[in-house]
C-alpha cells in the first residue's frame, strides 16, 4: 500500500480517500483546478488533513495481488494516524464496502460514499484472477461517452478536464486487481454476510449524481433499506463523476461540512 498525505498538528479533523474502481483517489481529489488548486488541497486548507491511500495494486503501488474487501480493509487498518477529533473515511461506489467495514471496526466515526453500492447477487466478473485495464481514453470513450453523456441533458465536465486527468495519472493503460470489482457482486453469495454490522455504522452520509448511472444498478436501493437513516445529498446537473464536472464545489464543501460537523 501507499498514501499521500496533506497534515498538520492543528487540525483537528481527518479525511481518509479511498480509490474508485481503476482509479487511484489521487484521479479525484488531486485534480487541477482552473485557480491552481485541486479537491485535496482545498479540504485541507479548510482543517481537515486528508490521505489518499492506494492500496495494492492502484496508484503508486505497483506490487498486484487479487484480494477481497476484508483484506482491503486490512490494508486500511494498517495505515497508521494520530488522534483526531473525527475521522471520516470516503468511498466511491467499488469502495463502499470497504469503507463500511473499516467504520464497523472502529477505524473512522464518519462514512462517506459517492454513489455507494451494495449487491447480493453475483452478475459480473466471475473470474477473480483476471485484472482491470482501463486509459483516459477508454474511460472517455466506454464509460463517459457511451454513458454518462447520454442520460446528462448538458454533459457539465470540467473544461480541458481529459487533460487535466493526464497530469494526475498519465496517458497509458492501467490495471488494477480484477477482484475488487468481483468481490462486490460475489462475496455475499460466497459468504452469506457483507463483512460489516449495520449497527455498529453511526454516521453514514451518500453523495449522489442528479444524472449518476451507477445508482440505477439496484446497489443504491439495497444500500439505502440496510442503512434506512442514510444521509442523502444530491448533486445537481453532475453524473458519477462530480469531482469533475463544474458543480464540483458542491461535493467539496458537502464533505468538509459533514467532515466537521
Amino acid at each position: 500500500m501507499a498514501t499521500t498525505e496533506y497534515l498538520k498538528e492543528s487540525n483537528e479533523h481527518l479525511l481518509f480517500l479511498l480509490p474508485g474502481q481503476s482509479l487511484p483517489p489521487s484521479a479525484f481529489w488531486d485534480f487541477p483546478l482552473n485557480d491552481g488548486t485541486t479537491h485535496a488541497m482545498n479540504i485541507f486548507n479548510s482543517g481537515i488533513d486528508v490521505i489518499m491511500f492506494d492500496p495494492v495494486g492502484y496508484g503508486k503501488n505497483k506490487q498486484f495481488y487479487q484480494y477481497d474487501r476484508i483484506e482491503y480493509t486490512n490494508q486500511i487498518q494498517s495505515v497508521q494516524t494520530r488522534t483526531y477529533k473525527s475521522k471520516t473515511i470516503f468511498g466511491f461506489s467499488t469502495t463502499t464496502a470497504p469503507a463500511l467495514i473499516a467504520a464497523d471496526r472502529g477505524l473512522f466515526d464518519k462514512v462517506i460514499i459517492h454513489s455507494p453500492s451494495i449487491r447480493k447477487d453475483p452478475k459480473y466478473y466471475t473470474k477473480h484472477d483476471d485484472v482491470f485495464s482501463t486509459s483516459v481514453d477508454r474511460l472517455k470513450t466506454e464509460r463517459i461517452a457511451k454513458i454518462s453523456d447520454k442520460l446528462i441533458p448538458k454533459p457539465n465536465r470540467i473544461n480541458g478536464w481529459e487533460e487535466k486527468l493526464i497530469t494526475v495519472i498519465g496517458k497509458t493503460e492501467w490495471k488494477v486487481p480484477a477482484s475488487v470489482v468481483y468481490d462486490i457482486n460475489n462475496y455475499y453469495p460466497k459468504h452469506g454476510k457483507y463483512g460489516f454490522n449495520p449497527i455498529n455504522i453511526k454516521s453514514f452520509l451518500s453523495i449522489i449524481g442528479e444524472y449518476d448511472y451507477e445508482i440505477t444498478t439496484g446497489g443504491y436501493e439495497l444500500c439505502k433499506s440496510i442503512f434506512p437513516d442514510m444521509e442523502e445529498v444530491i448533486i445537481p446537473n453532475s453524473t458519477h463523476f462530480s469531482m469533475w464536472e463544474n458543480n464540483y464545489e458542491k461535493t467539496v464543501n458537502t464533505i468538509i461540512e459533514y467532515c466537521k460537523r
